[in-house]
């Protein structure tokens, strides 16, 4: 491990206290030996010195004029030639000059070249407003000044309140585009009803209030139509008897017909003791055993 360290400038060495005492000298020694190059280095500097003898310029003895140059690593005294006209320079192409001619650049051949303007020398968007008329200069100015950003078959409105253009749609091009229709929360199958209270058109659901006599007319066909127990969806009648009672099966989902003898087994009822034997109905006097439950929606009978 050392026992110096070094100082920012020229890299010193400097001793570490406690550290070998036979070193101290030999450090002093290459510190004063780095000193005095340095010291050397500054004489050499400060002497007057010229380009040739600078490591990386040539010693060639310059002329008059001349200017130097890199070139290969290197620099030179070198002639410098400057141009007086457009033709001299080295990517400009002039040829059969004439009054009102415009210098434009060929992409293609890297070079500038005297053109007659026209449509195809000024590219679009690039003629100002210099070329027109004050009038029209302002005119174009208003229209400028708009807000939003517009669709398709829009037009420019101009609100003077604003002194703004504003896009918006063609008038009577839409539903949305009038001035007296409301489309808020527009979903589909909605219809357009007149509002008295918000003076407009209104978008909302149809409603069979807003049909006149619907609700009387539909009334009167419900009640006009004869239905049976046996159209119902939910129920299956087959062989149907006086006194039949409509049952409940669970299993199919759905009401049927039973005969008052297989109700009887169902609910375990003897004629004379829960029921009359007459009229298989349950006596006032007496009820259904225990554990029984029956729930009897019609009773058919002739």
């Amino acid at each position: 491990m050392a026992d110096y360290t070094t100082t920012a400038n020229l890299a010193l060495k400097k001793p570490i206290l406690g550290g070998s005492d036979g070193k101290w000298g030999e450090y002093i020694n290459e510190n004063l030996e780095t000193i005095g190059a340095k010291i050397v280095d500054l004489e050499s500097a400060s002497t007057a010195r010229t380009l040739e003898s600078l490591s990386n310029v040539l010693a060639v003895t310059p002329t008059t004029g001349q200017v130097l140059q890199y070139g290969t690593a290197e620099w030179t005294a070198a002639s410098l030639t400057i141009p007086n006209n457009l033709q001299d320079l080295t990517n400009v192409t002039i040829s059969s000059l004439a009054d009102g001619q415009l210098l434009t650049y060929n992409a293609a051949q890297s070079r500038w070249e005297n053109q007659i303007p026209g449509p195809a020398t000024i590219p679009d968007g690039s003629i100002t407003t210099a070329r027109l008329s004050t009038s029209l200069q302002g005119q174009i100015n208003l229209i400028l000044q708009t807000t939003g950003t517009p669709t398709d078959n829009q037009i420019l409105r101009y609100d003077g309140i604003s002194q703004l253009w504003n896009f918006e749609n063609l008038p009577g091009g839409t539903v949305a585009g009038l001035t007296d229709t409301d489309l808020t929360g527009l979903a589909n199958k909605d219809v357009l009803a007149y509002s008295t209270t918000a003076g407009e058109w209104v978008s909302r659901q149809l409603t069979i209030a807003d049909i006149t006599n619907l609700q009387t007319t539909l009334d009167d066909k419900l009640e006009s139509v004869d239905i049976t127990v046996s159209a119902l969806s939910d129920t299956t009648i087959t062989s149907i008897a006086n006194d039949s009672f409509l049952i409940y099966d669970s299993g199919t989902s759905k009401w049927k017909n039973e005969n008052p003898s297989e109700v009887r087994s169902t609910l375990g009822l003897e004629i004379g003791v829960d029921v009359q034997a007459a009229g298989n109905y349950l006596t006032p006097s007496t009820g259904i055993g225990a554990g029984k439950a029956i729930a009897i929606a019609l009773i058919f009978g002739s």
